[in-house]
């Protein structure tokens, strides 16, 4: 199973680092290498790997695994950028254990327990917010995140179990699986930080870490939204039940996000505000998406939920760049940044390029299919459209500062021009994290401000620097020490190019995404894992089920281009399989661990299952 490489991989780094955090060199570097590894193992997934796990199985899949590849790929650069800007000591083994989490919960098909193990990576990645010193303020922060976990999880799972037990006479009522599809959608904006449920989201944005945005508010919520999304097509899409009024609701909140998403980051000053709402703006297309219920919309949803993730990853990248380099986040205080910095201008020009793209290119194709696909006519439509482009306008006020005379602090603000470890000047360190110096910069509720404006948080988890003069006695170690000391020279002195680069890779990475390449939509076409069928005989370990499950032989084709044709809306793919057209008996089968009573469409009898019972053997 190619799957358990990269869970021992992420799970192990993760614990590893973690045990090891007095040691801050240690710590840093297994989080570093367990980050390279994760990602090269998660490129050696072999989509269809099964694993029998006691009474069920893990099944490896190919949007798990660019997910994954993705997610641990542009951890790891976030993670060189945060070296050079502001450094969260917590931020490898969080993601290590959060990427690791999501890998589980992709290649389970029982939904409720994909879930639990969402929400407990969800739970590990929290450790970014964290930080020391332990204050009232920081403990807040962590709490707003941990109550958004728990809320979208409770409500999430109450709604998934609810319809998987069985239900008697309440399977003939409508309604019931109504509030189940709607409380589990609902889950999903919540932990999207959805209008009219962002209150902590934007709190969450300007108090924790920015350099951890990315895992909180993007990959974390992203995989819940495709766990909720493999679930309604599978247990609710199938049943063509007139679930108006719950749908309603649910696309209300994407358009409200999508509307007010970008007006609310049109209006904010600082950088962390911006990057917070437009992820919410973004997230409303996924909240579309949900609303749908047709297999249709398993695919363009899918894709964009990989547009996204790389791309508020690349933008919350760019603002804790700029924020660093400037020693400011505030857009009245970055006249000339662009001027000053074209490379981090070039990224920001590759990421508006990635999240708006032009017509033909599949950001702009799977956002447009979503709007065709849940409004159809009228001013609501046109609303929607309009909303979904008016990302240029906070894009382009962002742009406008950078074009202007420049300021004070960005005058004073660091070059891209590399330079020499003797060019550096002294007063240029901020800190020094494991023999590295950092910039950081004061985020008023992280934490108090220490010397040279560095929040004490930072400071109480590095080391001080070494005095001049003291050599080690023995030739090898001062060797070493005189080695180090170079790096750590040269790293000072090209803080704000290796930024820059860092943030120019993630937008190219965006950028390629977004255009459809790296195998985004065949990935996202791909069907989810089947949650064994309690009359399946699974023997654990081997690499096929005894009897293949009906989307194993309607798997769509995953070599060709994604198409994005509509179908009939009776007709369904169950089980995660887009645009196939379900039989009678799948319509009346929907729900995990249910069997409801059919749906009133459903025109023929549901087929009795084959008899397993065993031939009695000759005494």
């Amino acid at each position: 199973m190619s799957l358990v490489p990269f869970l021992a991989v992420a799970f192990g780094a993760a614990a590893a680092a973690l045990i090891a955090r007095g040691y801050r060199r240690l710590s840093l570097a297994i989080g570093l290498l367990g980050l390279v590894a994760a990602t090269i193992a998660a490129l050696a997934i072999v989509p269809g790997d099964r694993l029998g796990v006691g009474p069920g199985r893990l099944e490896a899949t190919e949007f798990g695994r660019l997910f994954l590849a993705l997610g641990c790929s542009t951890g790891l650069i976030i993670a060189l950028i945060g070296l050079a800007t502001a450094w969260q000591r917590n931020l490898p083994a969080a993601l290590l254990g959060g990427f690791g989490a999501i890998g589980l919960a992709l290649a389970i098909g029982d939904s409720i327990t994909a879930l639990m193990a969402i929400l407990a990576g969800a739970l590990v990645g929290s450790l970014v917010t964290i930080v020391r010193p332990i204050t009232a303020s920081n403990v807040q922060v962590a709490s707003r995140e941990f109550r958004a976990i728990a809320v979208a999880g409770a409500i999430a799972i109450v709604g998934m179990a609810w319809i998987a037990r069985p239900l008697g006479p309440l399977a003939e009522e409508p309604t019931v699986f109504g509030v189940a599809y709607m409380a589990v959608a609902l889950a999903a904006a919540i932990r999207f930080g959805a209008i009219p449920f962002h209150r902590w989201a934007a709190r969450l944005s300007e108090s924790a870490p920015e350099i951890a945005l990315p895992l909180l508010l993007a990959w974390a919520p992203a995989a819940f939204a495709v766990v909720a999304l493999a679930w309604t097509d599978r247990s609710i899409a199938p049943l063509l039940l007139p679930l108006q009024v719950e749908r309603s609701v649910v696309l209300t909140v994407g358009v409200l996000s999508i509307v007010l998403g970008a007006v609310a980051a049109w209006l904010q000053d600082d950088l962390e505000h911006i990057v917070g709402y437009s992820i919410v703006q973004d997230a409303g297309f996924v909240i579309l998406g949900l609303a749908i219920l047709d297999p249709i919309a398993w695919q363009p949803t899918r894709t964009w939920i990989l547009v996204f993730v790389v791309v508020k990853t690349a933008f919350a990248a760019w603002a804790v760049a700029v924020r660093t380099r400037f020693r400011t986040g505030s857009l009245p205080e970055l006249g000339g940044w662009a001027r000053r910095s074209p490379g981090l201008g070039l990224g920001l020009l590759l990421i508006v390029v990635a999240t708006l793209g032009v017509p033909g290119l599949v950001a702009w194709d799977v956002r447009s299919r979503l709007v065709d696909l849940s409004i159809t006519t009228g001013p609501l439509r046109l609303l929607v459209v309009v909303g979904g482009l008016a990302s240029l306008g906070y894009y382009g006020r962002i742009a406008l500062a950078g074009l202007r005379p420049p300021s004070i602090l960005v005058l004073a603000g660091a070059t891209e021009r590399p330079r020499r470890a003797a060019e550096v000047d002294r007063s240029d360190v901020g800190a020094a994290t494991d023999g590295i110096a950092i910039a950081a910069m004061d985020r008023g509720s992280t934490g108090t401000t220490g010397l040279a404006g560095v929040p004490d948080e930072i400071s109480a988890d590095t080391d001080p620097p070494p005095r001049p003069g003291l050599r080690s006695p023995r030739p090898i170690g001062g060797a070493l020490t005189r080695f180090e000391s170079t790096a750590a020279s040269i790293w000072r002195a090209n803080r704000a190019p290796i930024a820059s680069a860092g943030v120019l890779v993630l937008a190219l990475t965006a950028l390629a995404v977004g255009v459809g390449g790296l195998g985004g939509p065949a990935a996202a076409a791909a069907p989810a894992p089947e949650p064994v069928a309690p009359t399946e005989t699974f023997v654990p370990g081997q690499t096929e089920p005894a009897s293949p499950t009906p989307s194993e032989s309607r798997a769509p084709d995953e070599s060709g281009p994604p198409s994005f044709a509509p179908i009939p809306t009776a007709s369904t793919g169950g089980s995660g399989t887009p645009g196939e057209s379900a039989s009678p008996t799948e319509v009346a089968s929907p729900t995990e661990g249910t069997t409801p009573s059919p749906s009133p469409t459903t025109t023929s009898a549901p087929t009795p299952s084959p008899s397993f019972a065993p031939t009695p053997s000759p005494s």
